[in-house]
């Protein structure tokens, strides 16, 4: 199997394959530190440098944690179990205009906290980059 045939959606490809590692372990973060504004803002800052459109930037999500081949574990180290359908579960209908909104608090830190209904998106873009970036 070519790496082509592997990752069709093209740019995530090279992330991908050097995030690999199933010995890694990956810890997602609780909703307290992913609620918080000066979390935010640098969250949508660090997945907005990808440089990534906004549809296919929720391609990369869901490629990146399927293909993950460690282990993504809850702060108190218990599996998270991760679905087929999580980025559909958590980003209806392609959330295209959330993402949009959610870079623009890259640039304007938010004023409050996250709403607690937005945790998942923002667990799953941290965990993303966790993944590509561990540093």
């Amino acid at each position: 199997m070519t790496e082509n045939q592997r990752f069709p959606f093209g740019p995530s490809a090279d992330l991908l394959l050097a995030a690999n590692d199933n010995a890694r372990t990956v810890v997602a973060a609780n909703d307290n530190d992913l609620r918080d504004p000066g979390s935010v803002s640098r969250l949508a800052a660090a997945s907005l440098a990808l440089g990534l459109p906004r549809r296919p930037f929720l391609t990369f999500l869901a490629e990146t944690i399927y293909w993950f081949e460690g282990r993504i574990v809850w702060p108190d180290g218990t599996v998270l179990r991760v679905a087929d359908t999580l980025i559909d579960d958590h980003f209806p209908d392609g959330s295209a205009r959330w993402v949009s909104s959610f870079w623009q608090c890259a640039k304007t830190p938010p004023r409050q906290s996250a709403q607690r209904r937005v945790c998942w998106r923002l667990r799953i873009i941290r965990v993303t980059l966790d993944i590509i970036d561990p540093d």
